[in-house]
């Protein structure tokens, strides 16, 4: 891939960004020990607009040895990916090779240079995700596979790690993208080397269709997340963009769907960022992300259907312990919490159902009862707390639920197939677009195991919702 225009840092300041656009916003901030922060994150999460909260770093519990950059390098001996940010190409180095290099060349970059190397999507050290999970540091609402985490529903080897590092100085970027399935992004800076900074530019969550039309007046697709905007660029998008200027100690929280992107300035940085997925985020994925996704190829990584399957699961087995008066344990503390947990805990219900309705009729097919299943002996138990082994899309990178088409003489790899596992897959949703194998045939129509389990799941959480006086959903006939 030929490289972009020189994207270089070399006086900027926020300031000086702000004045620069007639749609520039600088992002808003609030204290981590704001007496309202938790009211201000609610409403960052409803409006979509951007927010930082600073000063994590004067929290007494602040582990300032473990983020040096010493301690990585005594502690990660194991090798790391990095991007040269000049042709986009990754290598794998040693922590030493990276900081060798990244000491050998200027905080800026030049029109000569050819080497840049940015770390980033590396795997967090085990006591940075254990101090993040046992201190009270980081609100726990935001915490990664915490209480207003969705994913956490999943059985644990199905959950996706979204906890990263990225280390880089001056002048390395992340191209400007949107975070994965309408996912809240969480970034931040535990490290910064003689002041060093990270200027972002994002835009609301809403602005996602007109960045994306942007995009395609520039001759580029917003998600293949391979174009690096300029600030003349940034100027003229038909929305607001929100800057800030991430300093050590700054969490930036990203809306789902906000377009962003980031550009490291002065010396060395290191961040720790996560991905939260809330009943918001799933239907956005699934009515908006996906469909893209599907056009441009795009591997969906975070399963959005089984997330939704698993949630709806657990939310309505805790429904019926209400309806039936069980005891929730520590889910809710006294009888006024009772109430409102009763009535949150069944309106998340009725979103789910209603998500959950849209994949049951993209599942659906004629004559289900005829088709091969891959998994013969479907256990709730054993889907609940181990997951059966998922299959991809073979040509678009989807997470396939339960239905797919099979072609047992085809194989993405050099290996004969051997059984459905083996062949080529393809979701329902690219064989109807004429997507197909390389046989010319037709395939052949399957599924992991059969629909009736989505009926009767389906067909258990509308009794749950009765069961507390909410007779909004009619059952589904189960075939």
């Amino acid at each position: 891939m030929p490289p972009g225009p020189l994207l270089t840092t070399a006086g900027w300041s926020l300031n000086g960004l702000i004045i620069q656009g007639p749609r520039f916003r600088e992002i808003p901030r609030v204290s981590v020990s704001d007496k309202n922060l938790e009211a201000t994150i609610r409403k960052h999460e409803s409006s979509g607009v951007p927010l930082v909260i600073e000063g994590v770093h004067g929290h007494q519990a602040w582990p300032t040895a473990m983020f040096d950059v010493q301690w990585l390098c005594d502690n990660l001996k194991q090798q790391i990916q990095v991007r040269n940010v000049h042709n986009r190409r990754d290598l794998s180095v040693s922590f030493a090779d990276f900081l060798g290099h990244i000491r050998s060349i200027d905080r800026y970059a030049s029109a000569d240079e050819t080497s840049r190397w940015y770390a980033k999507d590396i795997e967090c050290p085990r006591e940075w995700k254990e101090w993040l999970d046992t201190t009270p540091v980081v609100p726990r609402s935001l915490c990664p596979h915490g209480p207003a985490d969705i994913m956490q529903n999943l059985p644990e080897q199905a959950r996706v790690e979204t906890l990263m590092c990225y280390l880089g100085i001056g002048d390395t970027f992340t191209p400007c993208h949107k975070d994965l399935c309408a996912s809240f992004g969480h970034n931040l800076m535990c490290y910064a080397e003689d002041g060093a900074s990270a200027f972002w530019f994002m835009t609301e969550g809403s602005a996602a269709p007109l960045m994306a039309k942007y995009f395609q007046s520039l001759g580029q697709e917003l998600d293949l997340e391979s174009h690096t905007m300029s600030i003349e660029e940034f100027a003229a998008a038909p929305c607001d963009v929100y800057i800030t200027e991430q300093k050590a100690g700054d969490l930036v929280l990203v809306p789902p769907r906000s377009c962003h992107q980031v550009v490291n300035h002065g010396g060395l940085t290191v961040k720790m960022s996560w991905s939260r997925m809330t009943i918001r985020s799933t239907q956005i994925a699934l009515h908006h992300e996906l469909p893209i996704y599907r056009r441009v190829c795009r591997v969906e990584t975070y399963r959005i259907k089984s997330t939704i399957h698993h949630t709806l699961r657990r939310n309505t087995g805790l429904l019926e312990d209400l309806g039936k008066g069980k005891d929730t344990g520590s889910l809710c503390v006294s009888y006024f919490d009772h109430d409102i947990f009763r009535e949150q805990l069944a309106n998340d219900v009725q979103k789910l159902l209603e998500q959950f309705r849209v994949v049951i009729l993209e599942e659906c097919y004629p004559d289900a009862e005829i088709l091969d299943h891959v998994i013969q002996d479907f256990n709730h138990n054993v889907y609940d707390t181990e997951g059966y082994p998922g299959f991809t899309c073979d040509f678009c990178g989807s997470d396939i639920f339960v239905s797919f088409f099979c072609c047992k003489h085809c194989s993405p790899t050099t290996e004969d197939p051997s059984s459905l596992s083996d062949g080529l897959h393809i979701c329902p949703g690219c064989y109807a677009e004429g997507r197909s194998c390389g046989c010319g045939g037709l395939m052949e129509p399957v599924q992991c195991w059969p629909l009736q389990i989505l009926y009767g799941d389906y067909n258990r959480a509308v009794r749950a919702l009765k069961g507390v006086g909410l007779e909004i959903f009619d059952e589904v006939e189960d075939r």
